[in-house]
């Protein structure tokens, strides 16, 4: 068992100091590599939560638009204006959201760059930048139909 300790430790110590020159290159490569896959972590989530949301934005949008024909049926005097225009906003909203989180997944490229970590770095940087205001624009038009529908 002692040997084993012992051989273990030699071959750790031999292997550590083989490798002298190249450990300021390989800690730059990894430092990339963590940056570059925390970003693309970073935009993955953002998608992720957008896409959870995308089904009750749907459902959203059609009950507003069914709110929107009722209110239809109704006499140009028995209708509440600002409740119309709340809704014609919500759906405008809604309807902008759902186009912004597809352009996002039309256009994102997952493979971008991969030969070129500092321009694919630029790149997700973008993306992350771009997918966060998809995300928000989703959460708030929910908020806004939401509070709308409920009246």
């Amino acid at each position: 068992m002692k040997m084993r300790i012992v051989f273990t430790a030699i071959a750790s110590l031999a292997f550590a100091c083989s490798d002298g020159g190249s450990k300021v290159e390989d800690t730059a490569v990894n430092e990339t590599k963590v940056q570059e896959d925390s970003l693309y972590h970073a935009v993955m989530e953002g998608h992720d939560v957008g896409m959870a949301k995308m089904g009750k934005l749907k459902r959203s949008m059609t009950q507003v638009q069914a709110k929107l024909d009722s209110l239809a049926k109704l006499s140009a005097a028995k209708i509440d204006t600002v409740y119309r225009n709340s809704l014609l906003s919500v759906q405008k909203e809604l309807a902008d959201a759902e186009g912004h989180m597809n352009h996002w997944m039309d256009n994102f490229k997952l493979d971008s760059a991969k030969d070129n970590p500092e321009v694919r770095i630029k790149y997700l940087e973008g993306e992350k930048a771009t997918v966060t205001v998809v995300r928000d624009k989703i959460l708030n038009s929910l908020q806004l139909a939401d509070s709308i529908l409920s009246k």
